[in-house]
């Protein structure tokens, strides 16, 4: 032992007496504080500091495989120090002294960018918690890394033994960075291959979310590191075993017995990680030899079922394992016109249903991926009452062609996603969930449609135990204790299920509450700065005005949703745009809610809705922004604006937005805003939302001709004008 800690200081001292390595640590920390800085000047530090630190940590591993070389250069594989040999020092003190001191010499890289991002993080608005999870990562992704690198690099050093090695090292750090995500694993979809990349970080599934990251790849970081390490070791192994081979020795049946041991090692490490990944190939491949799931030639997002459900009550118990126990009753209509021997819905192929009744008595079904079948024992028609036991673990993950792939759905502890497009409770029809590429090479979400259904609200009930923390959904909640929440209300579309480690902020007098992660709350305050001011604007002379919006779910999930508004919910996914541009998106939400339906929109003569909720933002730009007419001409209004002054000729060809838009900014100009923001209100009054609804009346049902608008332009007009 004297012996080795002899040895471990002369390398230690061999490294921190090198005024160039100092240096390059210190450039090393300056980069890291450089790059986080700038991540905390934006808007998404998570994501924009975690991009940063994997591309600064991937070309720290080329300095340690270099390190690595030139450690085993200075003196073993050195024929001028062959000399050496005759020290009474084994080979395996040797090279684990050197390995320990290098290694040490990269810990102090990872502490630098460690304390550097946790500073930040806290300094951000991270919680403490979050910040240590995040922090704990970085330190032991870090540290993984260097040492596999550094083991790799002195091997290659020993079996290499002139100086054609640092062309060789660099190729290794290229093929096991860059080369590997690229092309193995991103073009020829080599996945599993992920945990022998160099840089964990660089290929870490969806960590550009803080809130689900690391939860949902703990069993995946847990099972490649425990292999990396095992590897890693083997690597060391390997280089001794060498020079033993090369050196004489009289423990010939240790050395190799040693070596044998560290194979089975490194084999038996890998069969966790391995059966991790077949178990997900197992799930694709059911998927790709599933005849109900569509090509995407042959895609149909619904087929319309022949009943009309008017109320769900479904009731989910978590238990151990994340295992969900869940019992749905849907009241439902069966058209009496009809007659109906089964009932189609659509329900993840993740449950298994144990028993269904219908009326209160058990029927035959059949589950077939993503196809609910109830068989029912005669025709019936009219109120029918379905309950249904079904349980399974929600794990549902894609491969997608980055090679990065990402859960679309999941409950895993307090962290919980369960999309409304992935059928966890029953869904009325056949809904496509999945959908096959049109060679059958790849299985994929099917194409989202998130607008309004055409079908009657549903009362909905929803009653959650089990789980530990707060979830949020787009109906209201109506009750919350330490083991159950209870949400209740009506829907016009689908639900949405979202857990984890999630802020709830409101601001007084404001209708909204504001739901997102703890990195972006500082973002969010500055969003309901703004919203404040605009929603008091608008509360001051919009008769009654009542917000299409009462919660807005805010955090940068772009890879798993897009922008959607559900129910009286407003889900925001992308954090790069500016904050104030962001309130007004969220705040036209709130004023006219969506228009999912504009493209149905075939002449603005027939309606001019878009134009209308355009002029909404006109007027707030004049009076509370001071921007003029030419400024807003000239783009200022950003998109909200878009219908007035760049129309679709084929659908404005007389540019009636334009014309609409002048002849409000005229009446501003002459001291009219009272009498503008009367018009203005009448039509408020009159429904601006515009929902896709291609089975129904919308968007004719409620649709303002521009002649209504001149007509209630010119009573108010010359009303004002005759008093």
């Amino acid at each position: 032992m004297n012996k080795w800690l002899r040895q471990f200081r002369f390398e230690l001292g061999m490294i921190f007496r090198n005024p160039w390595l100092l240096i390059l640590l210190v450039l090393f920390g300056v980069l890291i504080l450089w790059v986080v800085h700038d991540a905390h000047a934006s808007q998404v530090f998570h994501a924009q500091s975690y991009n940063a630190l994997t591309l600064v940590h991937t070309l720290s591993l080329g300095l340690v495989m270099l390190m690595g070389i030139l450690a085993i250069r200075r003196d073993i594989r050195r024929k001028t120090y062959e000399w050496s040999d005759a020290i009474p020092l084994s080979n395996t003190t040797k090279i684990t002294a050197k390995y320990v001191a290098t290694l040490l010499y990269f810990t102090l890289f990872t502490i630098a960018a460690t304390v550097i991002y946790a500073y930040y993080s806290a300094k951000t608005g991270g919680d403490a918690s979050v910040t240590l999870t995040l922090s704990k990562y970085y330190a032991t992704t870090f540290e993984v890394s260097y040492a596999v690198t550094l083991a790799l690099s002195i091997l290659l050093a020993i079996c290499i033994s002139n100086r054609i090695v640092y062309l060789i090292g660099f190729c290794a750090w290229m093929f096991g960075t860059f080369f590997m995500e690229i092309f193995l694993i991103d073009r020829m979809y080599l996945f599993p291959l992920r945990t022998f990349h160099l840089s964990q970080l660089f290929i870490s599934i969806q960590m550009d979310n803080e809130v689900w990251a690391t939860a949902q790849m703990d069993e995946e970081l847990m099972y490649s590191r425990l292999f990396v390490l095992a590897f890693t070791l083997l690597l060391l192994v390997a280089g001794i075993t060498i020079l033993n081979c090369l050196r004489r020795t009289k423990h010939l049946f240790l050395v190799w017995g040693t070596a044998i041991t560290a194979l089975l090692l490194a084999c038996g490490s890998f069969m966790p990680y391995g059966g991790l990944w077949q178990g997900r190939y197992a799930q694709y491949k059911e998927k790709l030899a599933d005849p109900t799931i569509q090509t995407m030639e042959q895609f149909t997002p619904i087929q319309n079922p022949t009943y009309e459900i008017t109320d769900y009550d479904v009731s989910m118990h978590r238990s151990q394992n994340d295992y969900l126990e869940t019992k749905a009753t849907i009241q439902l209509n069966v058209p009496t016109d009809g007659h109906v021997n089964e009932l189609p819905f659509t329900l993840n192929r993740a449950f298994s249903v144990s028993q269904v009744k219908v009326n209160g008595v058990g029927v035959s079904f059949q589950h077939q991926g993503e196809q609910l079948t109830i068989k029912l024992n005669e025709n019936i028609s009219g109120p029918v009452k379905v309950e249904m036991d079904y349980a399974g673990v929600m794990m549902d993950y894609y491969m997608r062609s980055n090679g990065n792939g990402e859960f679309t759905a999941f409950v895993k502890g307090e962290n919980v996603f369960l999309p409304q497009y992935i059928g966890w409770y029953p869904l009325p029809g056949y809904q496509s969930v999945y959908v096959k590429e049109v060679d059958h090479s790849n299985v994929r979400l099917a194409p989202v449609h998130y607008e309004m259904d055409n079908r009657a609200p549903a009362n909905f009930r929803l009653t959650l135990t089990g789980f530990k923390s707060p979830l949020y959904t787009s109906i209201p909640e109506h009750e919350r204790s330490e083991d159950r929440q209870i949400f209740a209300g009506p829907v016009n579309n689908k639900i949405t299920l979202f857990g984890g480690e999630l802020k709830e902020m409101k601001r007084s007098g404001l209708p909204v509450t504001v739901v997102t992660s703890p990195y972006n709350a500082s973002a969010v305050n500055v969003i309901l700065d703004h919203l404040s001011k605009m929603n008091d604007y608008y509360s001051s002379w919009l008769q009654n005005y009542k917000p299409n919006i009462n919660q807005f779910i805010y955090f940068p999930i772009n890879n798993y949703m897009p922008f959607t508004s559900e129910n009286q919910t407003y889900v925001v996914t992308h954090g790069y745009w500016d904050n104030k541009y962001m309130s007004e998106i969220l705040m036209n939400a709130m004023v006219v809610g969506s228009r999912n339906g504009g493209y149905l929109i075939e002449n603005t003569e027939d309606d001019v809705r878009l134009q209308i909720r355009a002029l909404l933002w006109y007027v707030y730009y004049r009076e509370q922004e001071d921007i003029t007419d030419k400024e807003l001409k000239d783009g200022w209004g950003n998109s909200m604006l878009w219908e007035l002054y760049d129309s679709n000729n084929s659908i404005d060809p007389a540019r009636l937005g334009l014309r609409m838009s002048e002849q409000v900014g005229k009446a501003i100009d002459e001291g009219k805003s009272k009498q503008v923001k009367e018009v203005l209100s009448f039509f408020y009054n009159q429904n601006l939302e515009i929902v896709d609804d291609t089975g129904g009346d919308s968007p004719s049902g409620n649709r303002i001709s521009y002649a209504q608008w001149e007509k209630e332009w010119k009573r108010v007009m010359e009303s004002e004008s005759g008093s």
